[in-house]
């Protein structure tokens, strides 16, 4: 809807707000608002404006972790604060606990009766977390490389609780950000851009848990030395990636977008058509984090500009 701007005194300008905005908003003359300049335009709500908390109540039907555990993240990411869930069995209640403890940054339990678990946020999301938050899901990712290194140098099987763990944290983070996206009121260009990194940074985190795992489910298996050398220099790209963000240097993100391109199209898939065995496998794994790598540097481009 469109509004004129009329002309008043001293250079001021007066603007009619929709009636219906008006009273669904419960305004009234004479109150006072708190306008607020934003990305695109302003906001205006009541001085002591406190937003309603979001409920919702839901039925479990299945029993599946990745279930319920996508059902929650969904609910978390978009913004509900208190989410009472109806369940069938123990194992449901035993699966939510889990998920919350692991997954909802912020989220209790405050209520299980025989019939149904109540969890809620404790801790709101806030800017000030989410940049803290971002960093440190760039720096648990260089953590991830070097525990992959150590599992493939060692071959230890061990090293895979370590880099589980790192996981873990990554989703972590990842939803925690992205439900302080939901939960800001204002229209913000760039929280897109920002949703859209997170994705890539769990996905790139995932490829490197997938390749360590998959690797030791051969139980014996040998890399040529050509292609861990290919490993190395990827981990070298993604901490110039997250040097460039910080650094708010978009030239260096350039050359490492070029720099990805050539590892990925003249030596992983050249060498992918002449592997076999662990190396295809292995090379497989290290083409997708590539791509997810080279496909997080498209937000941070634009976030930068």
């Amino acid at each position: 809807m469109k509004r004129k701007l009329i002309k008043q005194g001293l250079g001021g300008v007066t603007l009619f707000l929709p009636i219906k905005w008006v009273r669904d908003n419960h305004f009234n003359p004479g109150d006072e608002v708190e306008v607020s300049e934003v990305t695109d335009g302003l906001l205006i709500n009541h001085g002591e404006f406190k937003e309603e908390k979001k409920e919702i109540s839901i039925t479990l039907a299945s029993e599946d972790e990745p279930s319920i555990r996508f059902r929650l993240n969904d609910l978390y990411r978009m913004g509900y604060d208190r989410i009472t869930i109806n369940y069938s069995s123990r194992n449901q209640v035993k699966l939510i606990d889990k998920i919350v403890t692991s997954r909802l940054l912020g989220f209790e339990k405050v209520s299980d009766d025989d019939k149904k678990v109540i969890i809620e946020s404790i801790t709101e999301p806030s800017g000030e977390k989410e940049s803290i938050l971002l960093r440190r899901m760039f720096l648990l990712i260089k953590e991830s490389f070097q525990v992959v290194n150590k599992g493939l140098k060692n071959n230890d099987p061990a090293f895979l609780e370590e880099l589980n763990d790192l996981s873990l944290k990554v989703d972590l983070y990842d939803n925690f950000n992205k439900r302080n996206i939901f939960k800001q009121r204002m229209i913000n260009a760039q929280v897109n851009l920002y949703w859209s990194l997170y994705t890539h940074l769990m996905l790139i985190q995932h490829s490197l848990s997938h390749l360590l795992e998959e690797l030791f489910k051969l139980k014996k298996f040998k890399l040529s030395p050509k292609n861990l050398s290919y490993l190395k220099e990827i981990e070298i790209y993604f901490d110039e990636e997250y040097e460039a963000f910080f650094k708010k240097d978009s030239a260096a993100l350039q050359k490492i977008n070029l720099q990805l391109n050539e590892i990925l199209y003249h030596k992983i898939q050249p060498s992918l058509l002449n592997s076999k065995g662990a190396d295809s496998l292995f090379l497989y794994y290290l083409g997708e984090l590539t791509r997810m790598i080279y496909l997080a540097n498209i937000p941070i481009a634009s976030i930068l500009a």
